[in-house]
């Protein structure tokens, strides 16, 4: 998934939900997207066949972007809970129609982001996987795949969405620089400058 749509997702749905502290209330911004959130175990009570099907499409989480309804399996770890919630909201803000390993790949690539941005990482100048694991609420698996996707693009360069993120998550300690043509150049915090890309 091209890196900057990705960061567009991320600093939309921050904006949106007014997301401004990690870890955040992943039922909240499913609930802001109108979808109805209940367990698997809340699932075997209503109906013992969707209680069936949803463990049958997945152990983690399943949903219905038709009917705007996601069940998750209460049972896993917190950390697990809120990666599935908010891939399953992946699925439908990335308009997936149809499974595919794409369609799963950009999924988890959103929840990450979202869970854990990479804007923010860079900022908070987090250097490890159990760091950004125990900062934002993650697993040490997504938070390993974060730092990965980080190093891999430079750590000092932002796209305009990460700088559009960290103005709206840090209004009074960042600078936003345009060029001639009114497009975000640079993004200054703390008296280091990071370029923009794009």
């Amino acid at each position: 998934m091209d890196p900057e749509k990705l960061h567009q997702k991320v600093w939309e749905v921050c904006t949106e939900c007014g997301i401004k502290d990690f870890p955040f209330d992943c039922i909240a911004v499913l609930k802001h997207y109108e979808f109805k959130v209940f367990t698997y175990e809340q699932a075997r009570y209503l109906r013992p066949e969707l209680y069936a099907l949803c463990r049958d499409m997945s152990d983690d989480a399943f949903s219905d972007k038709i009917l705007k309804v996601v069940f998750y399996n209460d049972k896993l770890c917190i950390q697990r809970i809120r990666f599935s919630l908010m891939h399953e909201l992946g699925h439908f803000l990335l308009g997936h129609e149809t499974e595919s390993r794409e369609n799963e790949s950009e999924a988890d690539a959103f929840a990450a982001n979202l869970l854990a941005p990479e804007a923010l990482i860079k900022y908070q100048n987090f250097h490890s996987a159990p760091s950004v694991s125990s900062y934002f609420g993650i697993s040490i698996a997504a938070a390993n795949h974060i730092m990965m996707r980080t190093r891999y693009r430079s750590f000092w360069s932002t796209d305009k969405y990460e700088a559009k993120l960290l103005a709206y998550l840090y209004p009074n300690s960042s600078t936003i620089h345009f060029g001639e043509d009114g497009i975000v150049t640079s993004v200054k915090f703390d008296n280091i400058y990071y370029l923009v890309n794009g």
